[in-house]
Order: structure tokens, then sequence, then C-alpha cells
């Protein structure tokens, strides 16, 4: 990739607009002046954003959409459509417009956004603060092979990225964007049952982090499953083995697939509660894109 990102806008300042600014920031993909913020009303915020770093806010929208190559939603998924409704009048062929909302899709933004604009699909999670974020996305039917690119570009910058179909974006959604929040689970409980010892709360934390870390790393590098990798550390009448025995007695395994479905539907169920309401669209856009198509 040797295209120059241009400026990204941040339609919405919450936890993930941070995250990712931050990561962005500290990879040098883009100098902080070339990243703009904006909300609906929080002032303090985004003065806070412009502090912490050197982010350019503003309120001028068109000035806003007009400056930027990437324009990234970045609020409730309940907010999408004054989101887009707010940006729509200003939104270019060139612009590719990116969404980092659980449950909204590439039609419900098209549908709201001028003909053939490009469009795409982001999972980042907030990981992406430490280049560590497992980022999935999918296109719209506009985007080009080269806007694709740059928009993976941004998103490899802050950790991986994965191309998928919009099918199984609800399902990344809760492995990849939920994820993170799964495993600190973990790690709380880990960290509760060691309170007892002599160990400090950093010396525990170091230890659990570490544990979790190298885990990872292994079912990255190791030439086996991961049902292998737990066979490999569990000695018959040993201590893993009483440790799983409690996890199985409890069913955790059922309740972490439960967690994954139960979060997989949530997306699904933001689409439906989002993205089927067609009177959302105005009048007068339905038939000017039935005019155009």
């Amino acid at each position: 990739m040797t295209t120059k990102m241009g400026r990204v806008a941040f339609i919405g300042a919450g936890a993930m607009a941070e995250s990712i600014i931050k990561g962005l920031i500290a990879k040098k993909m883009l100098p902080p002046r070339n990243i703009i913020v904006t909300n609906r009303t929080n002032d303090d915020r985004l003065q806070q954003l412009e502090q912490d770093y050197g982010v350019h806010p503003s309120r001028d929208t068109k000035w806003i959409v007009q400056s930027s190559q990437i324009i990234l939603l970045a609020m409730k998924p309940k907010d999408a459509q004054s989101g887009l409704d707010r940006i729509r009048p200003f939104v270019q062929p060139e612009h590719i417009v990116g969404s980092v909302m659980a449950g909204i899709t590439t039609t419900f933004m098209e549908d709201r956004l001028p003909l053939h604009c490009a469009v795409v699909r982001t999972m980042p999670n907030t990981s992406s603060e430490i280049g560590r974020s497992s980022t999935t996305l999918c296109t719209g039917q506009h985007v080009s092979h080269l806007q694709q690119q740059l928009v993976e570009h941004l998103f490899q910058a802050i950790g991986t990225v994965t191309a998928v179909s919009e099918q199984d974006m609800d399902t990344t959604t809760a492995l990849a964007g939920s994820g993170p929040a799964f495993l600190y689970y973990i790690a709380e409980a880990m960290m509760e049952a060691a309170n007892s010892t002599n160990l400090d709360e950093h010396e525990i934390r170091e230890l659990v982090a570490n544990t979790m870390i190298g885990a990872g790393l292994m079912m990255k590098t190791a030439h086996c499953d991961v049902k292998q990798l737990r066979i490999n550390i569990t000695s018959p009448g040993g201590t893993t083995e009483a440790g799983l025995e409690a996890l199985m007695d409890r069913k955790v395994g059922e309740a972490f697939k439960a967690c994954i479905v139960k979060a997989a539907n949530r997306s699904k169920e933001l689409q439906e509660e989002y993205c089927k309401k067609e009177d959302n669209i105005r009048p007068d856009d339905k038939e000017m894109k039935r005019a155009q198509s």
C-alpha cells in the first residue's frame, strides 16, 4: 500500500473512537491534526481529546466531511440514522464512509447516503489503543479494491484485519469486538481466586496477564489444534485436570458458548431494531434512488 492516507474523521468521540485514535497516533499512521473528531453536544469531551492527543475537534460538519478521505461513524447504533443524516449532504464519490457500530449493515448506510457511496462496516476492539485489535470488516457493493486496501491499511496500524462476509459480522462482533471483555471477566475471576496468597495485586495481575498472552501466542504459533494444546498441559491426576474438572462440573464451556451466541444474537437484534425501518428513508430519497438505479 503506497497510497498516502488523507484525513480521517470520527463522527462520535466515545471509548472506541479514542482507542482507535490512540493507536493510530502511537503507530504514526497519521499526524494528530489529520484526525478530526466531533460529537453531538459534549464540548468538554472534544477538548479533552484535543488536549490528550492533539487531534482536531470541530462542529462544522460540512468542513469535516469535505476535508476527510475516510469518515468513521463511531456512535451508538441507535444514533446511526442521525449520524448519516448529518453527513449525507456533504458526502462525495471520493469519500469512504466506515462504521464501527455493531449491527449496522452496509445496506442501511448505502440507502441513506448518496448513490454509489463507498461504505465499509468494521468491528475493531479496544485493544486498538496498543496496536493489538482484531478487526473484522466487510465492504458495501460500491467499494473499489483500492478503497478496501486503504481501509485495511488504516486498521492494520492498530492490529490485525480480517475481511469477512457481512453475514459473519455478527459472530465476529461477538468473538473479537466483545471478546476482550469476556477475557477480562476470566482474568478478574483468576485474580480474585489468588487474593488469599501473599502476592500483591500487581504481581497477581502480571501473572494472569502474561499467562493469557503466552497462551494466545501458543494458539497463533503451535502446529496443533487448541484442544491438543489443552491436553498437552493436562497430566492425569494433576492440578490442571483438577481445575478443568471444576470448570466442567459448572458447565463453564457451555456458558461461554452461550455467551458468544447471545452477543452475536444481540448484534442481529440491533440490526432488526435499526436497519429495517424503511420509514427512516425519506420518500424523496426513495424516489431518487429508484430513478438513478
